[in-house]
């Protein structure tokens, strides 16, 4: 299963309502509206309605999961995610048709990598060959599922 840690999807303005203008702030420019806009640090969330461009950017990560987080953004968890942002009560979003019709516009995909320990995995990432390509600072931190704490490597 295809799996993604962070996406950024566009969407219909419409798929937005009752906004929290508390939580939002409004961006004027002579006197006219652009945009409504939303972002937190932890998790991971952004959220623009764009009055200029007609669309709704909302960027995610899969920290939005909660205790899920370590499944990562999947084809079964995508309404999950959007669930949680409702949760929120900063805004509500239309759900099934943010689904049905947006457009991805960024995403970072995972590939899963099976080791049986740290070990593995550190000299797996510090290999010559992923150095070569690109990745030049190795992973310091992995998430062990069993203990549900974080080691370092």
């Amino acid at each position: 299963m295809i799996c993604f840690d962070k996406l950024k999807i566009i969407t219909s303005p419409n798929n937005v309502q009752d906004i929290n203008m508390n939580e939002f702030q409004a961006v004027y420019k002579n006197g006219d509206l652009q945009y409504y806009k939303y972002n937190q640090k932890f998790p991971s969330l952004f959220i623009m309605k764009n009055f200029l461009n007609d669309e709704l950017a909302i960027e995610i990560t899969s920290k939005i999961l909660k205790d899920n987080c370590i499944n990562l953004i999947n084809i079964d968890n995508i309404y999950e995610c959007f669930e949680n942002i409702n949760k929120l009560n900063i805004c509500q979003l239309n759900i099934h048709d943010i689904i049905d019709h947006s457009m991805v516009v960024k995403c970072d995909p995972c590939k899963d990598i099976v080791y049986s320990s740290i070990k593995g995995i550190k000299d797996f990432i510090t290999t010559e060959e992923i150095l070569k390509n690109g990745l030049v600072s190795p992973i310091k931190w992995i998430y062990i599922t069993k203990y549900r704490r974080y080691s370092q490597i």
